[in-house]
């Protein structure tokens, strides 16, 4: 398990904004507070992290299992948005924004979230 501390801006609502994605202000603020409160109270557990992948346990209402996989270009969550629509959830982006600032492979992020934007909600 990686103990992180949050030293920089979340990287993932800059990265949206560069894309020009469809998303509220105020729902890409949520999701940068969730981000900073999950890391806050220790609710996001790397199981495993690489080049090319990641897997966590997002702990929400519920605990959540989410996978990236770069190489393959997919991802995972367990919470009923990915599983009933294949959508892109804020679990998702917590563990990439994750992944960015324990990685620092922000292209591949941006690369990443650029292939799934139809899907991010």
């Amino acid at each position: 398990m990686y103990e992180v501390h949050l030293t920089r801006k979340a990287i993932i609502p800059k990265l949206l904004e560069e894309l020009k994605l469809p998303l509220k202000t105020e729902k890409v603020r949520a999701i940068l507070r969730d981000f900073e409160k999950y890391l806050k109270e220790q609710r996001v557990i790397v199981d495993r992290l690489s080049e090319n992948f990641i897997q966590a346990v997002v702990i929400g209402s519920n605990a959540y299992y989410v996978s990236v996989d770069f190489a393959r270009r997919n991802f995972y969550c367990s919470c009923p948005h990915n599983r009933f629509r294949r959508a892109l959830c804020k679990h998702v982006l917590i563990v990439l924004e994750l992944y960015a600032y324990l990685t620092k492979r922000y292209e591949e992020v941006s690369e990443f979230l650029k292939d799934n934007e139809r899907k991010i909600i």
